[in-house]
């Protein structure tokens, strides 16, 4: 059986090699679908999880404050803004330090380099992200930061592991404001140093605990989640206590907290939004992927028909043929799979159509399986239906050249 499958795949390897070509375009344009919403919808989603009508968004907190003391607490996500300087980097604004939640979910997008490796025992140097530079630092460099301490400043080794994508938003950036009038999508700010012409630095709370001695951290922002039980009487207390807090250190009143409820609101309207923008674009990936199902499982049973019959005549069973035209879409869609993963390695290497959202992901990855799977069984099912309906002969006599 495998001599025959071999025959006839070489006997349609025109259409074949169509059919592999048809396929990766149709894989292509859903990973590149798939990408582009996923980044749109990758701000709101990494931020759902914390942001409730409960929340606190908080603009200004210094070392001192522990939110995990407030009433009903259950989780936050932050970033800490650490003063530092460095001779090996020009203009270098500051240090963004984020947690661990932030640096998992949502890692600025590098322009080379690595993300920070959470089992780094290096305990000489600590690991960080740079952004573009006019000193020329980059991927691999060693360099020297300058953090202020308590009573000093603290000179450390660092390790650039790599270098931050300009024109892309970061949780809680330097410029961000947070107040009252603050919409869901002023979280995240915008950082780009062709721009905005000062570098920064990013990193970890793990690596700077290899700091022996405590580094100052000018200001603390965070989104905090409280309890669903939690009673009105206690979140007022929990306003209040920041509140306080805030004014002590320099915050001016009650605009300084955004009304999270106008937020969650906001954010439901962003993503409503975001489907309603990309449904003309499903449409279309969707009637390509149609289409091209038709048409390949159409074009295969078409071609190979009068072969399968002749099989059929000469004694071999049609589940056999039927096996035969399954294995054959399968080669075929293994190949197509290979030109994707080629072609999203090489647009995100060598950024041929500029940059573009394409990787790959769970969701990615399972529609191309789905497809994959679809035409594989419909070639199978159409082709033995065929051979259950028609005798061999009416196919022969049908297909007569």
């Amino acid at each position: 059986m495998a001599k025959f499958g071999a025959g006839e795949y070489v006997r349609n390897i025109i259409y074949n090699v169509i059919s592999v070509f048809l396929l990766a375009v149709t894989f292509i344009a859903c990973t590149l679908f798939l990408s582009n919403v996923n980044a749109q919808l990758r701000y709101t989603k990494f931020i759902r999880p914390y942001l409730d009508e409960n929340s606190i968004v908080i603009g200004r907190l210094g070392a001192n404050f522990d939110v995990t003391e407030l009433k009903g607490y259950e989780k936050s996500i932050m970033t800490k803004e650490v003063y530092c300087e460095s001779s090996d980097i020009s203009c270098l604004e500051n240090c963004l330090v984020y947690d661990d939640y932030a640096m998992e979910k949502f890692a600025p997008r590098l322009v080379s380099g690595e993300q920070i490796s959470k089992n780094d025992s290096n305990l000489d140097e600590i690991q960080v992200l740079v952004s573009n530079n006019a000193s020329g630092v980059t991927t691999g460099d060693l360099i020297e930061i300058s953090f202020y301490g308590e009573k000093d400043t603290i000179t450390v080794k660092a390790r650039v592991k790599g270098v931050i994508a300009s024109g892309q938003k970061l949780l809680f950036g330097k410029r961000v404001s947070i107040n009252k009038n603050m919409r869901v999508g002023d979280i995240f700010g915008t950082y780009n140093y062709e721009q905005q012409q000062y570098s920064i630095i990013i990193t970890t709370e793990d690596e700077l605990k290899k700091i022996n001695e405590n580094v100052f951290f000018d200001n603390y922002r965070c989104i905090v989640k409280f309890d669903d039980s939690i009673s009105e009487e206690d979140s007022k207390e929990n306003y209040q206590k920041v509140l306080e807090y805030e004014r002590v250190n320099g915050s001016t009143g009650t605009d300084t907290f955004p009304e999270t409820n106008v937020l969650v609101k906001d954010m439901e309207m962003e993503l409503r939004d975001i489907m309603i923008e990309n449904i003309p674009y499903c449409a279309a990936v969707l009637v390509l992927v149609i289409v091209c199902i038709v048409c390949m499982v159409s074009i295969k049973v078409s071609n190979s028909m009068r072969y399968y019959a002749t099989l059929y005549i000469c004694g071999m069973p049609y589940l056999n043929s039927v096996c035969i035209s399954g294995v054959e879409m399968l080669i075929n869609n293994v190949l197509a799979v290979i030109l994707t993963v080629s072609f999203v390695g090489i647009q995100n290497k060598l950024l041929l159509f500029g940059e573009v959202n394409c990787n790959f992901g769970l969701l990615q990855i399972g529609v191309i399986v789905i497809i994959a799977i679809v035409v594989i069984v419909g070639t199978m099912f159409i082709t033995g239906k065929t051979l259950k309906e028609r005798s061999p002969m009416s196919v022969l006599r049908d297909t007569a050249y």
